[in-house]
């Protein structure tokens, strides 16, 4: 579980390489036009997708990334290639000789600009954090030769300097007209890993790999199998293997990953319990990390095993998301410290201005911001559903709390019940909450302002135009739970108390 932290890898990355766009807003009314959901757009943000979203995990985990691919010659692909240059992880703190030596950075000189055919864009519409519908813009099948032996030639002149290949395969065309088979037999030669994420029914197709990741519905295509029992699982491995000539991965979700190695033996490893948010990129990210841990000297067994943390975090997350290789450090750290995952706590500020640094960089990559506010001087059930609903509208939920001062302004002198490290520490150990914020003022209008989140959420006793910031977000409410105030708890206390000596 351990690797080496001097050594970040070099991964060539070949593939069908697209735009994931999302289109965010709210749905309020049905159209008059036809029985059919209105959304009000709020937002628009796009990501890399398909071989282009493995390249984004394999720099998130802080390799040197060559990614070979073809877009259009279009605004999309443009796009494309600059969200990919942007692409910074600040968090992994790579050494300064590590990031001139291309560490966390995808050199995307590979990507093939051709007019003959758009760059594939995928856009979701979103309302709150359900995807109601997807608009697909892509022309598939086979690329022209002039582009085919393009990709070819910057693969081979990239091998060299590779640790490892990867392939990552959405039937878009970019493995067809012999890419795939020249590639390979240019990688066998070299002796070095050749990963591939299967689309093709025919696994004979990727004959040349050294390794398959199919999930269960691409394993049970190719080989006619339900894999409803363990025998079918280990026959489906088995004639997988036996047609590709590879070791095959089998993802399978909350039952984890079998390991079809090449002397016919078969390894089981088991799944992290954890609640899923997202299963969207989870595949992406277990390529990433074996092609990583690969590079990085672990052997098969040992990084598929991290990869099954890499993918715990990753389905924990709502949206696509990138598994950072400090994640990683934290998570294998507690294992080695305690025996077991210690989730650390969200980070809690005291300053506006430090948080609304931070919330910068989350809005440069493009992820949605809820916020919602309150005292929490005790946290009880009511305020957990709020938080774990508020949770469910976006990428990171950041926590307003007001100060002790604040409080005592707001509830009286006898609040709060505890003091703001014991409540901003009591929230920032919940799983829904990303990031606590203090503030001394009674309103958090100014902290608002510093923080600029997409979304505010608020307790059904509000109406929305009494929601502070709601000309500037989207306002969310949510009914209250019956029977949970904290006023209330503190009230019965003091009767509860009455007539006893001291005060409460």
């Amino acid at each position: 579980m351990v690797f080496s932290e001097k050594k970040y890898g070099r991964i060539l990355v070949i593939g069908d390489v697209m735009l994931d766009q999302y289109i965010l807003g709210r749905i309020d009314r049905i159209s008059p036009e036809a029985p059919v959901p209105v959304l009000r757009e709020k937002n628009l943000y796009a990501v890399p997708g398909g071989a282009a979203n493995v390249a984004a995990n394999l720099v998130a985990l802080g390799a040197s990334v060559k990614l070979i691919g073809m877009c259009g010659e279009d605004s999309e692909g443009q796009k494309l290639r600059t969200l990919l240059d942007q692409l910074v992880f600040e968090e992994n703190n790579l050494s300064q000789l590590a990031k001139a030596q291309g560490a966390g950075k995808v050199d995307t000189s590979g990507l093939i600009a051709w007019k003959g055919r758009p760059t594939t864009v995928k856009t979701r519409l979103v309302s709150g954090n359900q995807q109601i519908a997807r608009l697909d813009r892509e022309e598939t099948g086979e690329f022209p030769v002039f582009i085919c032996q393009q990709i070819i030639q910057k693969a081979q002149e990239a091998l060299e300097w590779a640790e490892v290949v990867v392939f990552s395969d959405y039937n878009k065309g970019c493995l067809e007209g012999g890419i795939f088979q020249k590639i390979a037999e240019f990688t066998q030669k070299s002796g070095k890993p050749l990963l591939v994420d299967p689309k093709q029914a025919d696994l004979s197709f990727y004959r040349g790999a050294s390794l398959l990741t199919p999930n269960k519905s691409e394993l049970s295509k190719a080989t006619s199998f339900s894999l409803e029992t363990e025998i079918e699982i280990e026959k489906a491995l088995a004639l997988a293997a036996e047609s590709s000539g590879a070791e095959i991965l089998l993802t399978r979700s909350e039952e984890g990953m079998s390991l079809r190695k090449q002397e016919g033996d078969v390894l089981h490893f088991p799944a992290e319990k954890v609640e899923v948010a997202d299963v969207s990129g989870a595949g992406d990210t277990v390529l990433a990390t074996i092609a990583v841990m690969l590079a990085r000297g672990l052997a098969l067994e040992e990084a598929v095993k991290v990869a099954i943390d890499a993918a715990a975090l990753a389905v924990s997350r709502h949206g696509t998301v990138q598994i950072t290789l400090q994640s990683l450090r934290q998570k294998i750290k507690s294992y080695l410290e305690f025996g077991k995952v210690i989730e650390p706590f969200a980070p809690i500020f005291e300053q506006a201005v430090e948080a609304g640094r931070f919330c910068k960089e989350i809005r440069e990559k493009k992820k949605r911001i809820i916020f919602t506010n309150g005292c929490f001087d005790i946290l009880h059930l009511g305020h957990l559903r709020l938080l774990q609903k508020a949770s469910s509208l976006g990428d990171y939920l950041i926590v307003g709390l007001n100060t002790d001062a604040s409080v005592k302004r707001l509830k009286g002198a006898q609040r709060p019940l505890q003091n703001q490290e014991v409540r901003a520490a009591s929230l920032a150990a919940l799983r829904w909450v990303d990031m606590v914020v203090l503030f001394d003022e009674n309103t958090p209008a100014a902290l608002l302002k510093e923080l600029a989140p997409n979304v505010i959420v608020k307790g059904g006793d509000y109406r929305p135009e009494e929601v502070v910031g709601g000309e500037d977000a989207e306002v969310f409410l949510f009914p209250l739970e019956e029977g949970y105030s904290t006023t209330s708890f503190y009230q019965k206390l003091l009767r509860d108390n009455q007539g006893q000596k001291g005060e409460l």
